[in-house]
């Protein structure tokens, strides 16, 4: 049978790029663990002199795209332990702002009528991006109860999937929400509740565009992360003058275009990681890779 992923024809490829295989060794457990299209596609840029032809620098060697992968391996699952710090943040506020300003005692959510839910918890459910109707809305808050341990003892019998948990805490089922339902779940919420969320995060309410497109950001960032996207040269999609403002008014920094350091500093903030920035960039000043191609990489500067 005939070796279809062959890792001589691997190597002979890269050295028609001009790439030189300084540890095949290495680049073989590499390629075989982590695949060689999201290492050579993801990292190649750098060390190419000619990046329409994809032909390699004359210094530049697999070693050095291979350092280049792992640092960022690393780094993305640092900055994906500091979004899941954020996430979970946001989402307990969020179900302890809600049930302590509606003084809900028994912290259960559904029980509530349903107008009432619409207009007075929830008022700017029209802002949410892309367009929602309400009901729908309602029903992203329960569809992942049933697959959690704890969630799933609350559900009732009945044919109704609102029905179906109303005597589930808020607190409980906030524990099952993804990161973008909890956008959606600020962005719709009550004006007063959103605010006392801003408060207890440091922020008011002159910086809630800013904060919400920040938190797009790093949706999209912990999406690319989870899908092994590499994020060494990454660029922000949301920008927008709120969030440079938002930027600014948290670090008393003017920035003309919001970029990933700027991005990673504000994770650093939020998460409370204050050694996220010092310790990466500490990496990657000792990593493997010849200055020539080092100052290529970006990610570092403002």
């Amino acid at each position: 049978m005939q070796e279809i992923i062959n890792f001589a024809r691997i190597c002979k490829k890269l050295e028609k790029q001009n790439l030189k295989i300084d540890n095949p060794k290495k680049l073989k457990k590499w390629i075989f663990d982590y695949n060689f299209f999201t290492i050579f596609d993801s990292c190649s840029n750098p060390f190419f002199s000619n990046v329409q032809r994809k032909v390699y620098a004359k210094r530049a060697t697999s070693n050095q795209i291979i350092n280049l992968y792992e640092f960022d391996f690393n780094f993305r699952n640092h900055v994906l332990r500091d979004i899941l710090r954020i996430e979970k943040k946001i989402n307990t506020h969020l179900a302890y702002a809600i049930i302590n300003y509606f003084s809900i005692k028994d912290h259960c959510l559904l029980k509530f009528d349903m107008s009432f839910i619409k207009s007075k918890i929830f008022p700017n459910f029209n802002l949410i991006e892309p367009k929602l109707d309400f009901n729908d809305f309602i029903s992203l808050l329960i569809s992942r109860c049933e697959s959690n341990s704890v969630t799933k003892k609350f559900k009732k019998k009945g044919n109704n999937g609102v029905e179906l948990w109303k005597n589930l805490p808020l607190d409980l089922m906030c524990l099952t929400w993804s990161f973008s339902t909890v956008i959606n779940v600020f962005v719709a919420l009550n004006d007063s509740v959103s605010n006392i969320i801003l408060t207890s995060l440091g922020l008011d309410n002159k910086q809630v565009s800013g904060f919400i497109d920040f938190l797009k950001n790093i949706l999209r960032l912990r999406n690319l992360i989870s899908h092994s996207y590499v994020i060494y040269d990454l660029e922000v999609k949301y920008q927008s003058s709120p969030l440079n403002k938002f930027f600014s008014s948290i670090f008393k920094e003017d920035v003309s275009k919001f970029n990933f350091f700027h991005l990673v500093k504000l994770i650093e903030h939020f998460s409370g990681d204050q050694n996220l920035i010092l310790n990466s960039k500490k990496h990657f000043d000792r990593l493997d890779i010849l200055p020539e191609f080092k100052k290529r990489i970006k990610l570092f500067r403002k």
